[in-house]
C-alpha cells in the first residue's frame, strides 16, 4: 500500500511548523514526493505519525492544564483561608454595634505589651544594658 498524503491536504487539519513542512520533514528524514496529479506529497505512514504526535500533544496539554488549574484552586482555597475572618454578624453581643465590635476585635487581636515586672513573674529573661562611660580612675593616666 503506496498511499500518498498531498501537503496541500495535510495543512487542512495540522498547523504548518514555524520553518515550513519542507525543512520540517526533511529534519526528520520523511521524503516529500510528487503523487499522481503532480501535488507535492508524504506517505501515509509518515502523515498517520503526525497525526498521533498532534493527538498526544493535545492529550499532554489538557492533562498539565488540568494540573494548573488544580494548582491555582488549591492556592485560591490557601489564600482565602490564611484571610483574617474576623467577627461574624451572629457572634455580635446583642445592643453592641457592628462597628463598636470590629474595632475591640481589631485590638484584641494587637499584641499585647508586658512590663518588665510581669515579664520577670512569667520567666522571661528581660535584659537592660546600659551604655554609661567607664570611670576614670586617678592613678590612671
Amino acid at each position: 500500500m503506496n498511499e500518498l498524503v498531498p501537503l496541500s491536504i495535510l495543512a487542512l487539519d495540522l498547523e504548518p511548523p514555524a520553518g515550513g513542512w519542507h525543512a520540517y520533514l526533511a529534519g526528520r528524514g520523511v521524503a516529500v514526493v510528487r503523487d499522481s496529479t503532480g501535488r507535492e506529497a508524504i506517505h501515509a505512514e509518515h502523515a498517520r505519525e503526525l497525526f498521533t504526535e498532534k493527538r498526544e500533544a493535545a492529550e499532554r496539554a489538557r492533562v498539565m492544564a488540568e494540573a494548573n488549574d488544580r494548582a491555582v484552586i488549591e492556592a485560591d482555597r490557601r489564600w482565602r483561608a490564611s484571610l483574617p475572618h474576623g467577627q461574624r454578624w451572629w457572634e455580635l453581643p446583642d445592643g453592641v454595634l457592628p462597628a463598636t465590635a470590629m474595632l475591640q476585635h481589631a485590638k484584641d487581636e494587637q499584641p499585647k505589651r508586658r512590663t518588665l515586672l510581669e515579664d520577670a513573674f512569667a520567666g522571661t529573661p528581660t535584659v537592660m544594658y546600659v551604655d554609661e562611660p567607664r570611670p576614670a580612675f586617678e592613678d590612671e593616666s
